[in-house]
């Protein structure tokens, strides 16, 4: 499931050097503007490009599920001396 996060990935870096690139411009003022604009696109990637399942998982917060539910065990089982 996660051969979809390199192009997500590309796809931020992308969008990302071309903020830069608007807020560096004479146009920079409407940086603002752009960065609402990203929402539409957003909305566009969830709608069309990417799977709601997808979507869902680029936007988690825990890299692995499972491995965060085994660290939490690991957390309980350190022993702190008094």
């Amino acid at each position: 499931m996660i051969h979809f996060t390199h192009p997500f990935s590309n796809l931020q870096v992308v969008l990302v050097c071309l903020l830069w690139g608007l807020k560096l411009s004479p146009a920079g003022m409407i940086y603002p503007v752009a960065i609402v604009g990203l929402i539409p696109i957003r909305m566009f990637l969830r709608r069309f490009v990417f799977s709601h399942a997808e979507m869902e998982a680029l936007d988690s917060e825990e890299d692995f599920p499972e491995d965060a539910e085994e660290e939490e065990d690991d957390l309980r089982d350190v022993h702190v001396p008094y």
